[in-house]
């Protein structure tokens, strides 16, 4: 235990076992703010999937105590100020592991016996403040929620180890070329044309690596939170191998220009994705990669200009004298199917 006066008011760090977290709150000597649930389920499937590794790891929760209460040392009770959905999230688990342990899916019942024996394995630190008032608990909550800065995408892509696709990539953004002469916006989730000529966001990216991963929708959000994908090469070989024939279609160094390149507008690149790859998730790797050389040579003949009348035909707007292409999912529909027209299909 750990303690100092900061601006006259007491604070100290404790820390506590996860099982003895969880008696505490079973008991109600852990008093808790506003729940949410949807949080609570994430932060729950987080420490259900990694609990068994030991690999559960937390900021401090922050909570409030009498005066006098760090006196003591470790107190009994607290008043949680930040960490509520974590603190409801860990007092689920045991719930969780009682029904693994009794489960008769192979494999489950020895998953919940070490899960049980990890409870009084994994210690979460707690950061005290002794004496708060209502009002500034109230603040500090405010203040630790709006003041912090969000890590951006590219450093959650190429820091988070556990998410198989933000792995896959950031292999990709390393490793492929033509991608990196094509550009990559890697701190903005959108990309402001014509201004910006970079290819692809990083997001818009993660969706695209995510549809050749799980063969769901171009615009579907894919998490590959939970499994490990064995055959993460192969991926990587067959996404290299579409942004190749992509870039055969039209030259890496000008394709996000979009005074020249209507691929430059996502909802066309993303309709050009799922018409190489559709039908082909359970595909042989030789087998996508042969389809998908077929099928965008097949897109050979066609005019990429953004300045080309053709693009007229599709719901959209003019501005600053280029026309740009309507997001909707019915425009979308509709360029795919003008895709497979184009390819003979």
């Amino acid at each position: 235990m750990l303690t100092d006066t900061v601006f006259s008011k007491k604070q100290g760090i404790a820390v506590y076992r996860l099982d003895e977290l969880i008696d505490r709150l079973e008991d109600e000597r852990i008093e808790t703010r506003h729940e949410t649930n949807p949080q609570i389920t994430l932060i729950r499937r987080y420490m259900l999937d990694n609990l068994a590794s030991g690999q559960v790891y937390f900021p401090p929760l922050v909570a409030r105590v009498p005066e006098g209460a760090l006196a003591d040392g470790r107190p009994d009770r607290f008043a949680v100020i930040d960490g509520t959905q974590r603190l409801r999230a860990m007092g689920q688990l045991r719930p969780f592991i009682t029904r693994l342990i009794g489960s008769d899916v192979p494999g489950d019942h020895a998953k919940g016996y070490l899960m049980n024996k990890m409870l009084d394995k994994i210690y979460i630190s707690v950061q005290l403040f002794e004496g708060f008032t209502d009002e500034e608990a109230d603040q500090l909550y405010i203040d630790l929620n709006t003041k912090g800065k969000k890590v951006s995408l590219s450093k959650r892509i190429a820091y988070d180890s556990r998410n198989e696709l933000n792995k896959i990539t950031n292999l990709l953004v390393r490793t492929h070329k033509g991608l990196q002469t094509a550009g990559i916006e890697q701190e903005k989730l959108s990309i402001h044309r014509p201004r910006n000529v970079k290819l692809v966001s990083l997001s818009q990216l993660r969706r695209l690596v995510g549809y050749f991963m799980t063969g769901q929708g171009v615009n579907a959000k894919p998490s590959m939170q939970q499994e490990t994908v064995v055959n993460a090469e192969e991926y990587l070989d067959v996404i290299g191998h579409w942004l190749d024939e992509l870039f055969a279609l039209h030259p890496a160094v000008s394709i996000g220009n979009y005074e020249v390149s209507m691929l430059a507008n996502y909802s066309l690149l993303a309709a050009v994705a799922e018409y190489a790859y559709e039908g082909l998730h359970d595909a042989f790797p030789i087998q996508k990669k042969d389809v998908i050389l077929e099928r965008m040579r097949r897109l050979g003949h066609v005019d990429w200009n953004s300045k080309h009348p053709q693009w007229l035909e599709f719901t959209g707007a003019e501005r600053k004298g280029l026309y740009f292409l309507d997001t909707s999912k019915a425009n979308y529909s509709e360029l795919l199917n003008w895709l497979r027209l184009k390819g003979g299909e």
